[in-house]
């Protein structure tokens, strides 16, 4: 189920709009995203962006690894973070991970440790690294990243991108919603079937960037312009849940189990990711 999928006429506006922003500017630089956004509108037009696309869209179960709306919306919101004023941002306090809840629901849960390599590479600000259990179901992995902002090239991963890399196959790429639960409307989730060497792992992982809850990297980097222009704030996280499914096990019986645990987690997140 599709949540938030930008139509070509809206992106194609913002990418004219950043295209407009940057030719009133005086700086050089400008004039160099100008001519980049423009290069993108041309070829985003049919059928030279299907040369671009094509040879990614197996990977995916059909779907494209990137199309031509969400490439504009991108380099869109990239081409127009050069032309907010540089001031201080509002960071919003938020309580260390350390704290989280080992109880969610039947599950009980033991922190990880990220790797100093992946700490690195990420550079984010806080994690969560949790592996919850229950007798009755099946272990679930819970990872969230917080980023206290996301200017300058810091931003949250998608797992997206860090699947393959990580040797693991997607079997199928889809969206759901999570039923709405603690005051919350219900919300939209990625949900990836992955498998590597006979094992397979249902993933669901969806971001939260201030008040939304988002599944479309590109709709990401866009809202991260749009609130660091309208509020002065760039904080977002990702969170990720994984489970494996073990053979004979439908697939149903590890989706109500994830469903469950994100339904259950949203209370104690809404206390330490801000919106």
């Amino acid at each position: 189920m599709s949540y938030i999928d930008p139509s070509l006429p809206l992106v194609l506006a913002f990418a004219i709009v950043s295209l407009f922003i940057a030719w009133r500017s005086n700086k050089n630089r400008n004039w160099m995203l100008a001519l980049s956004v423009a290069g993108m509108l041309i070829l985003s037009s049919s059928p030279l962006a299907s040369l671009f696309a094509k040879p990614l869209e197996a990977r995916y179960d059909g779907r494209p690894f990137i199309d031509s709306g969400e490439a504009i919306v991108v380099l869109a919101g990239v081409a127009l973070e050069y032309t907010v004023p540089d001031r201080p941002e509002i960071v919003p306090s938020h309580p260390a991970f350390s704290d989280f809840p080992r109880q969610i629901g039947d599950w009980s849960g033991t922190h990880e440790t990220l790797d100093p390599i992946y700490l690195d590479a990420l550079r984010l600000d806080d994690y969560l690294l949790m592996n919850y259990s229950a007798a009755a179901n099946n272990p679930i992995n819970f990872y969230v990243a917080y980023y206290r902002s996301q200017k300058n090239g810091m931003s949250v991963h998608s797992p997206r991108l860090c699947l393959p890399g990580g040797g693991w196959q997607i079997l199928s790429f889809g969206r759901q919603m999570m039923p709405a639960t603690h005051g919350n409307p219900a919300w939209p989730v990625n949900r990836v079937l992955i498998e590597q060497g006979g094992q397979r792992q249902l993933v669901y992982y969806w971001f939260r960037e201030r008040d939304r809850r988002l599944t479309n990297e590109y709709v990401v980097r866009w809202y991260i312009f749009w609130d660091a222009l309208v509020k002065n704030r760039t904080d977002g996280s990702l969170l990720r849940l994984a489970a494996p499914i073990p053979k004979g096990t439908p697939e149903s019986q590890i989706d109500r189990q994830l469903t469950r645990f994100a339904t259950l987690s949203e209370e104690p997140l809404n206390r330490f990711l801000p919106d």
